[in-house]
């Protein structure tokens, strides 16, 4: 993979001129990147300890917040991938995943995508609908969060 002649970056975009040079550029010189786990391994490599998903656990204002950083999630994200070829799934195979907007839903999709083939199901449909959906997708493999109080 080569990288792009210039490190693009919001501080170098002052005007539509400069969007109109980027624009000019072959797509594949200024985002040389295949795919989201191709740009995380990259910024893994040139800044792994900077923050790459930053959560609130919840609402309070003082409350807990997760940082991971790239380095991190770059090793979650791999961990999850293996963990999907242990069960079976190769490339083009989907792997549902049924679970809210957390990092850990973050990690399953990109180890998914890296294992196989991603099928993010939006875990408020009735199970009938999703039932549906798992059958005729083929699936596995489903991701979703463990049984809650």
């Amino acid at each position: 993979m080569s990288l792009p002649q210039h490190d693009w970056s919001v501080r170098d975009i002052a005007s539509a001129d400069d969007i109109r040079a980027i624009e000019r550029q072959p797509y594949g010189q200024v985002i040389p990147f295949r795919s989201t786990f191709d740009l995380i391994r990259h910024s893994a490599a040139r800044v792994p300890d900077k923050a790459a998903l930053i959560f609130q656990v919840d609402a309070d204002v003082n409350g807990e917040i997760l940082k991971w950083s790239y380095s991190g999630l770059l090793e979650q994200i791999v961990r999850a991938a293996n963990l999907f070829r242990q069960c079976g799934i190769g490339r083009g195979d989907p792997v549902a995943i049924l679970a809210p907007n957390i990092p850990s839903t973050h990690v399953a999709l990109w180890g998914a995508q890296l294992a196989g083939c991603v099928f993010p199901i939006n875990y408020l449909l009735g199970a009938e609908h999703i039932s549906k959906l798992l059958q005729a997708a083929q699936v596995r493999v489903v991701v979703t969060l463990a049984q809650s109080e």
